[in-house]
Protein backbone atom coordinates (compact mmCIF):
# COMPACT_ATOMS: atom_id res chain seq x y z
CA UNK A 1 0.00 0.00 0.00
CA UNK A 2 2.68 2.54 0.77
CA UNK A 3 4.73 1.83 -2.38
CA UNK A 4 1.46 2.52 -4.26
CA UNK A 5 1.33 5.26 -2.55
CA UNK A 6 4.45 6.44 -3.17
CA UNK A 7 4.29 5.36 -6.54
CA UNK A 8 0.96 8.43 -7.39
CA UNK A 9 2.88 10.70 -5.73
CA UNK A 10 5.65 10.60 -8.44
CA UNK A 11 3.24 10.10 -11.31
CA UNK A 12 1.43 13.16 -9.73
CA UNK A 13 4.49 15.39 -9.41
CA UNK A 14 5.95 13.90 -12.52
CA UNK A 15 3.16 15.08 -14.03
CA UNK A 16 3.45 18.60 -12.93
CA UNK A 17 6.41 19.50 -13.45
CA UNK A 18 6.16 18.28 -17.11
CA UNK A 19 2.94 19.89 -17.33
CA UNK A 20 4.94 23.36 -15.96
CA UNK A 21 7.58 22.61 -18.30
CA UNK A 22 4.91 22.83 -21.22
CA UNK A 23 3.48 26.34 -20.34
CA UNK A 24 6.82 27.51 -20.25
CA UNK A 25 7.19 26.71 -23.93
CA UNK A 26 3.92 28.35 -24.96
CA UNK A 27 5.32 31.41 -22.98
CA UNK A 28 7.72 31.85 -26.24
CA UNK A 29 6.82 29.88 -28.85
CA UNK A 30 4.36 30.29 -31.72
CA UNK A 31 2.98 26.77 -32.89
CA UNK A 32 1.76 27.45 -36.63
CA UNK A 33 -0.23 24.66 -38.23
CA UNK A 34 -0.46 23.66 -41.87
CA UNK A 35 -3.61 22.00 -42.89
CA UNK A 36 -2.70 22.05 -46.65
CA UNK A 37 -1.85 19.74 -49.57
CA UNK A 38 1.81 21.70 -49.59
CA UNK A 39 4.13 18.52 -49.93
CA UNK A 40 5.82 17.98 -46.27
CA UNK A 41 9.40 18.67 -47.82
CA UNK A 42 8.63 22.12 -47.64
CA UNK A 43 8.80 22.35 -43.77
CA UNK A 44 12.83 23.12 -43.44
CA UNK A 45 11.88 25.99 -45.77
CA UNK A 46 8.62 27.18 -44.24
CA UNK A 47 10.60 27.11 -40.61
CA UNK A 48 13.99 29.39 -42.41
CA UNK A 49 11.53 31.97 -44.23
CA UNK A 50 9.80 32.34 -40.38
CA UNK A 51 13.44 32.33 -39.13
CA UNK A 52 14.56 34.84 -41.54
CA UNK A 53 12.20 37.37 -40.79
CA UNK A 54 12.65 40.55 -39.04
CA UNK A 55 10.74 40.22 -35.53
CA UNK A 56 11.59 42.54 -32.66
CA UNK A 57 11.09 39.41 -30.45
CA UNK A 58 13.87 37.63 -29.68
CA UNK A 59 13.15 35.29 -27.26
CA UNK A 60 10.24 34.20 -29.68
CA UNK A 61 10.49 30.72 -31.38
CA UNK A 62 8.25 29.15 -33.94
CA UNK A 63 7.42 25.75 -34.18
CA UNK A 64 5.76 24.39 -37.80
CA UNK A 65 3.19 21.73 -37.95
CA UNK A 66 2.10 20.08 -41.33
CA UNK A 67 -1.09 18.29 -41.42
CA UNK A 68 -2.75 16.82 -44.73
CA UNK A 69 -6.14 19.13 -45.12
CA UNK A 70 -8.42 17.22 -42.67
CA UNK A 71 -11.72 18.14 -40.92
CA UNK A 72 -11.06 16.05 -38.17
CA UNK A 73 -7.52 16.36 -37.43
CA UNK A 74 -8.31 20.08 -37.35
CA UNK A 75 -11.13 20.45 -35.01
CA UNK A 76 -9.04 17.87 -32.59
CA UNK A 77 -6.03 19.96 -32.57
CA UNK A 78 -8.19 22.77 -32.10
CA UNK A 79 -9.94 21.52 -29.56
CA UNK A 80 -6.50 20.52 -27.83
CA UNK A 81 -6.01 24.20 -28.19
CA UNK A 82 -2.09 23.06 -29.71
CA UNK A 83 -1.84 25.68 -32.55
CA UNK A 84 -2.07 29.66 -32.14
CA UNK A 85 -1.92 30.30 -36.25
CA UNK A 86 -3.36 27.72 -38.84
CA UNK A 87 -3.35 28.10 -42.38
CA UNK A 88 -5.34 26.07 -43.83
CA UNK A 89 -7.24 25.52 -47.50
CA UNK A 90 -9.90 27.70 -48.61
CA UNK A 91 -12.30 24.67 -47.92
CA UNK A 92 -11.74 24.38 -44.67
CA UNK A 93 -12.88 27.79 -43.74
CA UNK A 94 -16.41 26.64 -42.06
CA UNK A 95 -14.59 24.46 -39.72
CA UNK A 96 -11.84 26.73 -38.82
CA UNK A 97 -13.95 30.06 -38.78
CA UNK A 98 -15.40 31.64 -35.51
CA UNK A 99 -14.81 35.01 -34.35
CA UNK A 100 -15.70 33.82 -30.53
CA UNK A 101 -12.28 32.10 -30.78
CA UNK A 102 -9.89 33.92 -33.20
CA UNK A 103 -8.06 37.03 -32.85
CA UNK A 104 -8.91 40.02 -34.38
CA UNK A 105 -6.47 40.36 -37.69
CA UNK A 106 -7.59 44.30 -38.62
CA UNK A 107 -3.68 45.21 -37.63
CA UNK A 108 -2.56 43.28 -40.75
CA UNK A 109 -4.94 44.01 -43.36
CA UNK A 110 -7.06 46.94 -43.81
CA UNK A 111 -10.65 45.20 -44.77
CA UNK A 112 -11.55 47.53 -47.08
CA UNK A 113 -8.95 46.53 -49.13
CA UNK A 114 -9.81 43.14 -49.95
CA UNK A 115 -13.38 43.73 -51.59
CA UNK A 116 -16.05 41.82 -51.47
CA UNK A 117 -14.59 38.39 -52.12
CA UNK A 118 -13.69 38.17 -48.50
CA UNK A 119 -16.52 39.39 -46.74
CA UNK A 120 -16.95 36.21 -45.18
CA UNK A 121 -13.62 37.11 -43.11
CA UNK A 122 -15.63 39.76 -41.49
CA UNK A 123 -17.61 39.44 -38.59
CA UNK A 124 -19.14 41.53 -35.47
CA UNK A 125 -17.01 40.81 -32.33
CA UNK A 126 -19.71 39.68 -29.47
CA UNK A 127 -17.74 41.30 -27.05
CA UNK A 128 -17.29 45.05 -28.78
CA UNK A 129 -19.82 45.05 -31.12
CA UNK A 130 -17.10 46.14 -33.49
CA UNK A 131 -16.37 44.64 -37.08
CA UNK A 132 -13.29 42.82 -37.52
CA UNK A 133 -11.23 41.17 -40.16
CA UNK A 134 -10.61 37.44 -38.02
CA UNK A 135 -9.31 35.60 -41.50
CA UNK A 136 -6.47 36.72 -43.79
CA UNK A 137 -6.08 34.90 -47.58
CA UNK A 138 -2.76 33.64 -48.35
CA UNK A 139 -1.95 32.74 -51.98
CA UNK A 140 0.94 32.28 -54.53
CA UNK A 141 1.66 36.12 -54.26
CA UNK A 142 2.04 36.39 -50.87
CA UNK A 143 5.28 36.28 -49.41
CA UNK A 144 5.11 33.08 -47.77
CA UNK A 145 4.88 31.07 -51.14
CA UNK A 146 6.86 33.50 -53.15
CA UNK A 147 9.90 33.00 -50.23
CA UNK A 148 9.29 29.28 -50.51
CA UNK A 149 8.94 29.78 -54.38
CA UNK A 150 6.04 27.68 -54.11
CA UNK A 151 3.49 27.95 -57.50
CA UNK A 152 0.88 26.57 -55.39
CA UNK A 153 -3.25 25.87 -57.56
CA UNK A 154 -5.11 26.41 -54.15
CA UNK A 155 -5.54 29.49 -51.80
CA UNK A 156 -4.89 29.20 -48.35
CA UNK A 157 -7.15 31.68 -44.98
CA UNK A 158 -4.22 32.09 -41.89
CA UNK A 159 -6.17 32.73 -38.74
CA UNK A 160 -4.86 32.77 -34.97
CA UNK A 161 -6.51 31.71 -31.87
CA UNK A 162 -7.61 34.55 -29.47
CA UNK A 163 -5.91 35.48 -25.72
CA UNK A 164 -2.56 33.67 -26.91
CA UNK A 165 0.63 34.83 -24.89
CA UNK A 166 2.42 34.92 -27.71
CA UNK A 167 -0.50 37.15 -29.56
CA UNK A 168 2.04 40.15 -30.76
CA UNK A 169 4.29 37.86 -32.04
CA UNK A 170 1.46 36.49 -34.00
CA UNK A 171 0.33 39.33 -35.43
CA UNK A 172 4.20 40.06 -36.65
CA UNK A 173 4.57 36.81 -38.18
CA UNK A 174 1.23 37.36 -39.90
CA UNK A 175 2.06 40.56 -41.31
CA UNK A 176 5.45 38.94 -42.73
CA UNK A 177 3.23 35.81 -44.53
CA UNK A 178 0.63 38.55 -46.12
CA UNK A 179 2.67 41.68 -46.70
Amino acid sequence: MQKTVQLLIIVVSFAFITGCGDKEKSVHTLDIMFFTDLPFDLHDHIVSFFEGGTSSHEHQTTDVHMFLPSSEKLTVEMVAGDGDIYIVENSMYPIIFDSVILHPLDSIVDKESLGDNFDQFIEVDENTGKEHLFAIPLDADSPLFEGLNVEHASSFIAVMMKDRPVNEFGLEILGEMYN
